[in-house]
């Protein structure tokens, strides 16, 4: 499949070799490149360099959330992306999770759910999958620490990469390890209280329904 991945930075989720890239980083770029990669320094809200109905599939990995103007993101990637098509993101969710860690990590936005579905939608993009990270605990303790985490960044940033290196990566691993990803069909669907998902897009072709199916 002709690939793409946009604002790849140097974690690339796509196989580089073979694989187009986007970012603003002239340097995660060339490195990428030395591997084989076919990258280009540009930013993903810009008319992307490529001919209509490109890609058989595009990535966006925690990038949509870091734009003034995701729309404009989305408009480019439909216009690259083949009838038939992937287009697959993750974003974190739900505004009332934003802490000092999301302006830290310079977002700009958390998703709510109505809002990614018509945003893709109008790009005439059908939700095919969702996936939403089941919580490790429930228990207080793990909420509030997480909370405290948050608040850190900002106020005290050497304390917090001492604890991401040795307390948040560990509780990262462990919830990876031993949770389970739960599926859904539709970002409707998905938990209220979600953070954070994964959703698998499809091009549709013109003049085809979009598929309202329910949740598993």
């Amino acid at each position: 499949a002709k690939r793409l991945e946009i604002g790849v930075g140097m974690f690339p989720k796509f196989t580089v070799k073979d694989t187009y890239f986007l970012d603003t980083s002239e340097h995660a770029i060339n490195e990428l490149n030395k591997r084989g990669g076919k990258g280009v320094v540009m930013g993903a809200e810009e008319s992307l360099p490529f001919q209509k109905h490109s890609f058989d599939l595009v990535g966006a990995f925690e990038v949509l959330e870091h734009l003034e103007k995701p729309e404009a993101a989305v408009r480019e990637v439909a216009k690259t992306v083949k009838p038939g098509g992937l287009f697959i993101l993750s974003v974190p969710m739900n505004p009332v999770y934003w802490s000092s860690w999301d302006v830290f990590a310079g977002h700009v936005q958390r998703f709510e759910p109505a809002q990614l579905h018509a945003l893709l939608e109008k790009e005439g993009f059908e939700v095919m999958h969702c996936y939403v990270s089941w919580k490790l605990a429930q228990k207080r303790v793990f909420s509030w620490f997480m909370r405290l985490a948050g608040s850190l960044p900002l106020h005290f940033p050497n304390l917090f990469f001492f604890l991401y290196g040795y307390a948040l990566s560990p509780y990262t691993w462990l919830g990876r390890k031993f949770s389970r990803s739960r599926h859904y069909h539709s970002l409707l669907s998905i938990p209220w209280d979600s953070t954070a998902a994964l959703v698998v897009c499809r091009k549709l072709r013109l003049g085809a329904p979009i598929d309202k199916g329910n949740d598993m």
